[in-house]
């Protein structure tokens, strides 16, 4: 998952300093990218092969509640370096 932060500034009355008026923190979903790392490769597939036929969330892509064919499915269908 690639996380990006975001600040927003303005001008004080001062003129020259500048003041964060907020940040925020904006992460892109990579289906797939179990841990978390910005790409879909091995490690993941070992990840989601550990946790095959349990409840896993991390591991369960698709939401359905259990670790099985559609999530590995996915992960492939992902393969590769995150967006």
């Amino acid at each position: 998952m690639i996380t990006e932060s975001v600040a927003f500034r303005s001008n004080t009355a001062a003129g020259s300093a500048q003041t964060i008026v907020n940040e925020l923190d904006v992460k892109s979903i990579c289906l797939g990218d179990i841990d978390e790392d910005g790409e879909v490769r091995v490690d993941n597939l070992l990840i989601l092969i550990g946790d095959w036929d349990t409840t896993a969330s991390r591991s369960d892509l698709n939401g359905d509640g259990i670790v099985a064919i559609q999530d590995l499915l996915i992960l492939i269908g992902a393969w590769g370096m995150c967006p």
